[in-house]
C-alpha cells in the first residue's frame, strides 16, 4: 500500500523511528533492530490497539568491560511516564540479554525475529545461530495459552463479549494454531499473522468448517472493537470447548528439552557483533 511501509503507516513509521533514534542518543546506544508487536503485530488489532515497539540494542564496547552490573533492558523503569503524539509503548533488550534468550528458544524474541512489521533494522545479527528448540517452544505456547485462558475466560459468562475477554479468545486461538503447526511439523517458524495462520488451517482442513468460521468471526469482533458481527453464545461455548480441549494437550509433558547450546556458540557472535557495529 502506498501509505505504508512495511505494513506501518507512514506517519507512524517516521514518528517511531525519529523516537528510536532519539532513544539512541539519549542511552548511547545502538539499535539493531526494531519492530512492531502486540495485536497489531499478530494481525488483530482494532481503533483503540496502541503501538507495542520492541527494540533490540548494542552499548558501547567499553560499557561492557566493567566489573559494574548493567541494566540489559530499557523500558518504563527508565522511560518513565513520557508523553508521545500518538499511543506508543517503547521496550528494548540489550544484545546480551538477547543472545541468552536466543539460547533459551524463548518464544517472544522467535516470533520478532519472524515479524514482517519492522521499523528499523533487520533480524540477521541473529542468522546462523543453533536452531530454537521445538519442545521448548510448544511448553512455552501452552503455558501462555493456559496463563490467559485460567485468568480471562474460565469460568466466565458464555455472553461476556468485552474487548479484554474477546481479545483473549483471539490470543488463544493464535497460540494454539502455533502449538500445532510446531508440534504437526516440526517448524519454528509458524506465521506470526492469524490471518495466514488460519490461511495454513483452511488449506489443510484440520479445523472444520464451523470452527474456522467462529474463529474469523471472534478475530472480526475484536478489530472492529466489539462493535460489528456480534458474537453468538454458541460460537464463544464452541470456542472455548475447542481451547479447553486443546489446553490438556499442550499442557502435558513435551518431551525431553535439548541441552542448551554451547555459550561459546554465542560468546562469538557477541564479539562479532560488538566488532561489526563499533569496529
Amino acid at each position: 500500500m502506498a501509505d505504508t511501509i512495511n505494513g506501518i503507516s507512514k506517519e507512524i513509521y517516521t514518528y517511531v523511528n525519529q523516537e528510536l533514534f532519539n532513544l539512541e542518543k539519549e542511552f548511547n546506544i545502538k539499535i539493531l533492530y526494531a519492530v512492531e508487536s502486540g495485536s497489531r503485530g499478530w494481525g488483530f488489532s482494532n481503533e483503540d490497539s496502541d503501538y507495542d515497539v520492541r527494540f533490540y540494542y548494542i552499548r558501547p564496547v567499553e560499557e561492557y568491560l566493567t566489573i559494574e552490573r548493567k541494566r540489559d533492558v530499557i523500558d518504563m523503569h527508565d522511560l518513565g511516564r513520557r508523553v508521545y503524539e500518538y499511543d506508543l509503548d517503547f521496550s528494548g533488550w540489550d544484545i546480551t540479554k538477547t543472545l541468552l534468550q536466543h539460547r533459551k528458544s524463548n518464544p517472544t524474541l522467535r516470533e520478532h525475529i519472524l515479524h514482517t512489521m519492522v521499523y528499523k533494522g533487520n533480524a540477521d545479527f541473529l542468522n546462523g545461530l543453533p536452531e530454537f528448540d521445538v519442545n521448548t517452544l510448544k511448553h512455552a505456547y501452552g503455558s501462555m495459552t493456559y496463563g490467559n485462558y485460567m485468568k480471562y475466560i474460565h469460568n466466565k459468562r458464555t455472553d461476556d463479549f468485552s474487548p479484554r475477554v474477546v481479545k483473549t479468545y483471539c490470543y488463544c486461538i493464535r497460540q494454539i494454531l502455533a502449538w500445532i503447526l510446531i508440534d504437526e511439523y516440526n517448524d519454528v517458524n509458524a506465521p506470526i499473522q492469524i490471518d495466514k495462520l488460519l490461511n495454513i488451517f483452511e488449506d489443510k482442513d484440520l479445523l472444520g468448517e464451523q470452527l474456522l468460521e467462529d474463529m474469523h468471526t471472534c478475530i472480526d469482533y475484536y478489530r472492529s472493537n466489539c462493535k460489528l458481527n456480534r458474537l453468538s453464545e454458541r460460537a464463544i461455548r464452541n470456542l472455548s470447548h475447542w481451547i479447553y480441549t486443546w489446553l490438556q494437550v499442550t499442557r502435558t509433558p513435551q518431551g525431553k528439552q535439548r541441552e542448551l547450546p554451547d555459550f561459546e556458540i554465542y560468546n562469538k557472535r557477541f564479539r562479532e557483533i560488538l566488532e561489526k557495529v563499533w569496529g
